[in-house]
């Protein structure tokens, strides 16, 4: 039998090289030097963001909004349950408790007296708004107006001095952006007052319209500059400093992808606005989607869809609103639209093959105006009927009318896009 060696237990060393770090020495000369505030040695740009947020970052201001509302809270009494009290499914009914709702948001100053714009569902059915500007200034204000299709709101700042003025923004041209010009987001992300973001101009082509309703086809600038919640109702700047549109939305789940009201659309509403009324807005109330081969198979293989569909080429109504203009005017479900046009128009009729261009016509139009709609139903029927389109105010009134589901699929920021508060 061989001989087995005997285990010691293993001893480690420190090696004394390692104990201390070899550092070299700083003379007290060097310290001293570096302690000292140092020179301005940086050269410092006044590149185009700067000069940007120097004509409008004081401008841009954080809205806070209270709203009460009532709430059911059960009746429970944890303790006199443990103690031999009455179980919770055996008591009274729910207390109804008041509670407030506090909720952040951003807006921009466009005139000296203390007109803000800001984005309607930030102070939309709201008891208390007060707007703090950079500068620390606080205001409460007053809604003068909303206009929930283009999400605009109009505010009015209660101030105890009138002959003080107020910086501004200045508003710009949406019409002459390109895709690639730069974007600057202005506001108060997660409550972080007066955040800057620099990106581009993404896209101009985004819209609300694909969710199919007439009414519902405003324009987006989409841009990638960094948007999250606490930024909805600011202002996107072009390189001059001058508003290009307002944030409105970005979509869930994802980065880089926001959206901002273009600022014609919002010019075009202010008129109105600044007189405490909507802007008019008119409505035809189908939803709708641009007709294709392999969407006339898949409706017609679909009996929830309840009609056949005998045209590929055409817009298909696949929904009306109850009560709506094109309910009264007798469009139904499942019909054609080959032709739409203003019935005072002089321009050749052009037949239409779009969702977009229904949209187009409608959005061109003014509530009581008559639109000229000619549709296909079934294979052989065609019609002509004369619609007086309706004011989009009606639309609210009829929410509980349709499905709620339907009715937030036309409205911004719905569907992959999310609403930032």
């Amino acid at each position: 039998m061989g001989h087995r060696p005997r285990l010691e237990p293993q001893r480690f060393a420190l090696d004394k090289s390692l104990a201390k770090p070899s550092l070299p020495p700083i003379a007290p000369a060097v310290l001293e030097s570096s302690l000292r505030q140092p020179e301005q040695t940086r050269t410092v740009t006044n590149n185009f963001v700067r000069r940007a947020l120097l004509k409008a970052g004081n401008a841009v201001v954080s809205i806070d909004t209270k709203r009460s509302v009532q709430q059911d809270v059960p009746d429970l009494d944890i303790f006199a349950f443990f103690f031999g009290g009455v179980p919770p499914r055996d008591r009274g009914p729910a207390k109804t408790q008041t509670q407030v709702v506090q909720a952040r948001g951003s807006g921009f100053c466009v005139d000296p007296s203390g007109v803000v714009l800001t984005n309607a569902h930030v102070v939309s059915d709201v008891d208390v708004i007060t707007i703090t500007f950079p500068s620390g200034e606080e205001h409460t204000a007053r809604v003068i107006s909303e206009d929930p299709l283009v999400d605009l709101a109009v505010l009015q700042l209660e101030m105890k001095s009138k002959a003080k003025q107020l910086p501004t923004v200045q508003l710009g041209c949406s019409e002459h952006v390109s895709v690639g010009d730069w974007a600057i987001a202005v506001g108060n992300p997660l409550g972080l007052n007066n955040t800057v973001t620099l990106g581009i101009v993404s896209n101009l082509e985004r819209s609300t319209g694909e969710a199919g309703w007439d009414w519902a086809c405003h324009k987006f600038i989409q841009t990638d500059a960094a948007i999250n919640q606490g930024n909805s109702g600011g202002p996107l700047l072009d390189e001059n400093g001058k508003c290009i549109g307002m944030i409105t939305a970005r979509v869930q789940f994802a980065e880089a992808i926001g959206f901002a009201v273009p600022v014609d659309t919002l010019r075009s509403s202010l008129p109105a606005m600044l007189k405490g009324r909507q802007a008019p807005h008119a409505y035809l109330g189908v939803r709708m989607k641009t007709l294709t081969k392999e969407l006339c198979i898949q409706r017609n293989a679909d009996p929830a869809f309840g009609c056949l569909v005998a045209d590929t080429k055409g817009v298909l109504v696949e929904g009306i609103m109850p009560g709506s203009p094109a309910a009264t005017a007798g469009i139904k479900k499942g019909d054609v639209i080959i032709r739409a046009r203003r019935s005072s128009a002089s321009s050749a009729d052009v037949g239409t093959t779009r969702m977009e261009d229904v949209q187009k016509v409608i959005q061109q139009m003014l509530p009581k105006d008559k639109v000229t709609v000619t549709i296909r139903r079934g294979p052989k029927e065609e019609r002509s009927v004369v619609v007086t389109v309706g004011d989009a105010k009606e639309i609210k009134q009829r929410q509980q009318e349709i499905k709620q589901a339907e009715l937030e699929k036309a409205l911004p920021g719905s569907g992959r896009m999310f609403i930032i508060n």
